[in-house]
């Protein structure tokens, strides 16, 4: 069934990038990603964005956890970014005949040209999440949601593709036998494979990451400087600094560096005591959790660990002294050190949750199990830290949720099976978050919360009827989702977010096309001179500060910076369809 608004419009995949339309190149002639501070002087942070600035807005998004339902979730950001596209073509339209764009041109890429192989559906809407929002985050399966829009940087209708087979594949085929009891006879086993959990986020990496991408498997969470970032939060379990009992709290999956003020060691001995798991940053209630460089976990098994459901699937175990998941609160002149990786990623048929873990090894498990299950609220502490004393500030914040109903206690069935089933259903309730996040956006920041708060009837979290194919468990969550998506207070919700969202990626690619081209096509450059006074792979992430480079550094004209320009520059490539796995 469908729950569009009106008939939409869709796009073929263009045969070739249209040339990148020019516009000033902004208010500033020294603009420049804030986030680069590095040692060089072309990534500095040159003072070129104000805090009006539609720079200045960091639009954050996040998905509840919650299984197959995250189909559901997908379907409400299918349905912002319909709202989005009909924004994008009215706010075309008001423009004059010399900035319009054709309609067939526009995109959120715009003024920029589409690249090539962006969809792989035959038709979608050519409007990206990573393109209207800074940072997106999840747990559980908003987890893999994130990945696949902030890492993949894929559009709203390859993503339900790739969660429609995801859940196919790993939910539709359960364990028949999983965790009974006879006499003289225990199986103890996960419901679900972690091998075929493991195979199938595989699969999706393989054909969607980035073209340049060789090694598949050894991708890393990392995003690219100046592009949407990644947070994606776990249950963790380590041992102690002391070394008696172990500590259980969130852990936040960062694919950028937080360096925090508080966590830079002073010492080398501060150094190596911090390569222990530091609890005190691990229950802090005030800094970023785990603070340090960003992970250097391959991004599957991120999307591994944040999906490692206990009961459904093997926790992620990985030794500490492995060096990915230390809390590195290093130098920068550490940066380029080499940790050792040893990843027990569990796979096959042996033990549980519950199994025993060694005692120099830390456990990911899915965030789902608790507040963190509504991620929001672990995001917005992370963002405090980055976002203190500057002059970036949360502009609009969308946190979509999968339909979850909220736990209520009947008083006709005061069992001790309906008492502790609600005591679990609790545990994960994502509305207390909720309500934290209105209190904490009045006169702020824009705050909204997409969610069906009356929940899916008949649409558990592992539900998918029939098997394989879903259809039927797919059905129920479209019917419910048309009928709640159609109510004027939700049609004005989404509405009003769509002109917020647009308003802010048009003032930026207005504002700084340096800036723009960068955080829409990921460009780059590298400077072709043999004596150049950088290393040669050195990379300019903007062009305004490789422009002053050439015409500074080799005393370029500005025909033969033009020239330069068209010859060494690169962009974020998408991989052509491949056949699934």
């Amino acid at each position: 069934m469908s729950s569009g608004i009106g008939p939409a419009s869709t796009h073929e995949q263009p045969a070739e990038a249209s040339p990148v339309s020019e516009s000033p190149a902004g208010y500033s002639s020294q603009e420049q990603d804030p986030d680069d501070e590095p040692e060089h002087f072309h990534r500095r942070q040159l003072s070129g964005v104000h805090p009006e600035s539609a720079w200045a807005q960091q639009n954050v998004l996040t998905f509840d956890g919650g299984g197959v339902r995250g189909y559901y979730s997908l379907l409400q950001l299918q349905k912002l970014f319909e709202y989005i596209e009909i924004e994008e073509k009215a706010q075309n339209e008001r423009l004059d005949a010399m900035e319009r764009m054709r309609p067939e041109d526009l995109s959120s890429f715009s003024p920029c040209g589409q690249p090539r192989h962006m969809s792989h559906c035959p038709t979608f809407r050519p409007y990206l999440p990573c393109h209207y929002f800074d940072y997106i985050g999840g747990t559980s399966t908003g987890a893999l949601i994130t990945t696949m829009l902030a890492r993949l940087r894929m559009p709203v209708e390859d993503c339900l593709d790739e969660y429609k087979r995801l859940a196919g594949s790993i939910f539709g085929s359960p364990r028949w036998v999983h965790k009974v009891g006879f006499p003289g006879l225990v199986i103890n086993k996960n419901k679900f494979s972690t091998a075929n959990l493991e195979g199938t986020i595989k699969d999706v990496i393989r054909r969607r990451g980035e073209a340049a991408n060789v090694q598949d498997e050894a991708m890393l969470l990392t995003t690219q400087k100046g592009l949407c970032r990644a947070i994606i939060v776990v249950d963790m379990s380590a041992p102690k600094d002391g070394g008696s009992g172990r500590v259980d709290a969130p852990w936040i999956f960062r694919s950028y560096d937080n360096f925090h003020k508080d966590t830079k060691p002073k010492t080398d001995q501060d150094h190596a005591v911090l390569q222990r798991v530091d609890t005190e940053s691990f229950l802090n209630a005030e800094g970023p959790r785990n603070a340090g460089q960003g992970t250097k976990f391959a991004a599957w098994k991120v999307a591994r660990a944040a999906t490692a459901a206990p009961l459904y699937f093997k926790p992620l175990e990985v030794a500490l002294d492995d060096g990915e998941v230390v809390s590195r609160k290093t130098t920068i002149a550490r940066l380029t050190r080499t940790f050792a990786v040893g990843v027990r990623a569990g796979s096959g048929n042996a033990g549980s949750s519950t199994a025993a873990i060694p005692e120099r090894t830390a456990r990911f498990t899915d965030g789902g199990f608790g507040r963190a299950n509504n991620p929001s609220e672990e995001v917005l502490r992370e963002l405090k830290s980055i976002l203190k004393k500057r002059y970036k500030k949360i502009g609009t914040w969308v946190s979509i949720g999968t339909a979850r109903p909220i736990p209520k206690s009947d008083p006709k069935r005061q069992t001790l099976h309906n008492t502790t089933l609600l005591s679990y259903a609790k545990l994960g309730d994502p509305e207390p978050v909720n309500e934290m996040m209105k209190m904490e956006s009045r006169e702020k920041f824009a705050y909204y919360r997409l969610n069906e708060v009356n929940g899916l009837p008949g649409v558990d979290m592992d539900e998918w009827q029939p098997r394989h194919s879903g259809e039927a468990t797919m059905e129920k969550m479209k019917n419910a989702f048309a009928t709640w998506a159609s109510e004027a207070e939700n049609v004005e919700r989404f509405q009003e977010c769509a002109r917020a969202l647009v308003r802010n990626r048009r003032e930026r690619a207005r504002e700084s096309m340096s800036l723009w081209e960068r955080y829409a096509m990921g460009r780059f450059y590298f400077c072709p001179e043999s004596d150049c006074i950088y290393d040669p792979d050195e990379t300019w992430h903007y062009r305004s500060t490789f422009e002053r480079h050439l015409g500074s550094v080799h005393r370029k004209n500005a025909a033969a910076i033009r020239d330069t320009l068209d010859k060494c520059e690169y962009c974020w490539e998408y991989k052509p369809p491949k056949p699934h796995k």
